[in-house]
C-alpha cells in the first residue's frame, strides 16, 4: 500500500500431505516512516556481511560469471516470502536507518523440524526437505523449538567504507546430540561478527570474521577493476571445523557450509573484442575427515566461459568445467577416498530473430572418471528452446531435451522457465527425451494466468524417481496453473 506497508501470506501443501496449510508463512512490513527504515511482524530473514553467520537459506555459488557471485550484497533485514520450510525467522524485527548508520534488532520464536531421541530428549536430525508425509515426517513436524535475539549496526562513509558488527543468540529447547568430535553440540549458540567494505581507487576489499565461542570463520576478498572491460577478483575463506553456521551460508564448495574447508578463489572477466570471457580456478581442502568422507581431502576447480557474438543477431555461448576432487567412495563394505574427475563442455546457439521470437540450442558432453577402481562413464544432451510472442498478451516458452548418460554419476542439468516463483534445475540422466511448454496470458491489466506442462520419458525404465517420491512407470509428467494478481 503506497510506499511504505507491504503485507504478504503464503501457504503450502507439498504432494503426499494431509493438509492444504502444511506450511503457512506471512508478514507485516512497514518501511520508510521518518527514522524507521523497516519493521516486520512476521517472517523474515537477516542478511549480514558475507553470511558465515547469517543469510538467508538461498545463496549464489560458482557459475558462468566469475565476478558477480563472489560477494554477497549486504542488506540486513529483509520480509520472508518463500515456500522453503527452514531457516528463517518468525516474529519482529525493526530497523532505524539515518544518513550513514542503521541498527537492526530482531525476536525470533520458530518452530523447526527435528528428529528427537524419546528417552533421553536430544536433537538426533535437522531435516530441511519440509516433507510432512509419513508417520515418522509428522512426528519431526515443528518439534523444537529455537528462539534467537539478535542486533546488528551499520555504519557508511559515502560511497567508500561501510562496516557493520553483528550478535545473536539463539537457543533450542532440546540439546543437539554431538554424532563426533566437531559437530553441532549443546543448546545455545552466540555469534559474533564484523563486516567491512572499502573501495580505494580501483581496488575493493571487503571480508567478514565471525566468532562462534569456539572459533573464528573468515573471508577475505578482493576486486579490482583497472577499467571497466575487464575485472579481477580474488576471495580466501578458512572455516575451521569446529565452526557451526546455524543460520549462515558463506562462499564455498559445499553449498554454503561454512564449516572445516579452506579455500583461495581466482576469477576474472574480460570485455575483449573477441567476446567476453569469464574464468575461475578455485582451490580447496577439507582438513578434516566429515560426515561423507572419512579421511581429509582436497580438489580444485577450474570453468572458462565465452560469449561472443559473430553477428547482429546471434550469441554464442562455449564453456568447459573441470573439477577434480577427492571423494569417498563405497570398495566392498567400507568407504575410500579417491580422486574424481568430472568434466563438461558445452555450446549454445542463441538467435535473437526479433524482440518477439528467440531460438536456442544445446550441446553439451560431460564425463566422470575414477582412475582407481577404474570407473569412466559419458553423458550427452541435446535440447531446443524457442521463446515466441505472437499476440501482445500472450508469451510462450517451450524446449525439447534429448539427453543419454551412463548413470546418475554423469548427470546433467538444465535451468528451466518455470511459473513466476519456481525454479527449476531438472538433472537428467538415463535415457530419454523431455519436453516442456510455459504460456503466459495477461488476461486483464492486473490479472495474468500462466500454466506449465512438462514429460520426462524414459524408454528402458521400468520406474521414475525414489522413495515416497518413487513413479510406477517410465513416463513422470506434470502440471502446473498459477493466477496473479496486481493490486
Amino acid at each position: 500500500y503506497s510506499d511504505n506497508l507491504e503485507m504478504g501470506f503464503l501457504t503450502d501443501k507439498d504432494a503426499g500431505e494431509i493438509s492444504y496449510y502444511d506450511f503457512y508463512s506471512g508478514y507485516i512490513n512497514i518501511s520508510g516512516w521518518h527514522g524507521l527504515k523497516n519493521l516486520i511482524i512476521g517472517d523474515y530473514l537477516i542478511k549480514f556481511g558475507q553470511g558465515l553467520s547469517i543469510w538467508s537459506p538461498y545463496g549464489l555459488s560458482k557459475g558462468s560469471d566469475a565476478i558477480y557471485s563472489v560477494k554477497k550484497k549486504s542488506s540486513i533485514l529483509h520480509p520472508y516470502s518463500s515456500s522453503t520450510e527452514n531457516n528463517f525467522f518468525r516474529g519482529a524485527a525493526i530497523e532505524f536507518g539515518w544518513e550513514h548508520a542503521s541498527i537492526t534488532g530482531f525476536y525470533s520464536l520458530n518452530f523447526v523440524d527435528a528428529g528427537i531421541d524419546s528417552t533421553i530428549g536430544i536433537i538426533t536430525s535437522t531435516p530441511v526437505d519440509g516433507f510432512h508425509r509419513t508417520k515418522s515426517e509428522i512426528l519431526k513436524r515443528k518439534s523444537v523449538l529455537e528462539t534467537s535475539t539478535g542486533i546488528s549496526a551499520n555504519l557508511g562513509f559515502s560511497e567508500f567504507l561501510s562496516f557493520g558488527f553483528l550478535y545473536y543468540h539463539s537457543k533450542f529447547d532440546h540439546p543437539f546430540y554431538k554424532s563426533d568430535i566437531y559437530d553441532i553440540n549443546g543448546d545455545s549458540f552466540k555469534y559474533y561478527s564484523s563486516y567491512i567494505d572499502l573501495f580505494i581507487n580501483n581496488f575493493n576489499l571487503f571480508g567478514e570474521l565471525s566468532f562462534n565461542r569456539k572459533s573464528i570463520a573468515s573471508i577475505s576478498g578482493l576486486q579490482f577493476s583497472p577499467i571497466s572491460e575487464f575485472s579481477y577478483t580474488l576471495l580466501i575463506r578458512n572455516y575451521p571445523k569446529n565452526y557451526i553456521s546455524l543460520h549462515g551460508y558463506g562462499f564455498g564448495e559445499r553449498s554454503g557450509a561454512c564449516s572445516n574447508e579452506f579455500g583461495i578463489y581466482n576469477g576474472l572477466r574480460w570485455r575483449s573484442v573477441l567476446g567476453v570471457i569469464n574464468f575461475y580456478f578455485d582451490q580447496f581442502k577439507f582438513p578434516f575427515a566429515s560426515y561423507t568422507n572419512p579421511l581429509p581431502s582436497q580438489g580444485n576447480e577450474f570453468m572458462l566461459h565465452h560469449s561472443s557474438k559473430p553477428l547482429e543477431k546471434l550469441t554464442i555461448n562455449s564453456r568447459v568445467k573441470i573439477e577434480n576432487k577427492e571423494v569417498a567412495q563405497l570398495w566392498g563394505d567400507k568407504n575410500r577416498v579417491v580422486k574424481r574427475l568430472k568434466q563438461s563442455f558445452r555450446i549454445e546457439f542463441i538467435f535473437n530473430l526479433s524482440r518477439f521470437l528467440r531460438i536456442k540450442t544445446r550441446m553439451e558432453y560431460s564425463n566422470f572418471y575414477i582412475k582407481d577402481p577404474p570407473v569412466s562413464e559419458d553423458g550427452y544432451l541435446v535440447f531446443n528452446d524457442l521463446m515466441i510472442q505472437p499476440v501482445n498478451k500472450l508469451l510462450i516458452y517451450s524446449r525439447i531435451i534429448f539427453f543419454w548418460t551412463d548413470s546418475f554419476n554423469s548427470v546433467i542439468y538444465e535451468y528451466e522457465n518455470d511459473l513466476t516463483g519456481i525454479l527449476s534445475n531438472a538433472g537428467l540422466y538415463g535415457e530419454g527425451v523431455r519436453f516442456y511448454f510455459v504460456l503466459k496470458y495477461k488476461l486483464l491489466k492486473k490479472l495474468s494466468l500462466s500454466f506449465k506442462y512438462s514429460e520426462t520419458y524414459k524408454p528402458k525404465a521400468t520406474s521414475i524417481g525414489t522413495g515416497y517420491q518413487e513413479i510406477d512407470g517410465n513416463m513422470d509428467n506434470r502440471v502446473g496453473f498459477q493466477l496473479d494478481f496486481n493490486f
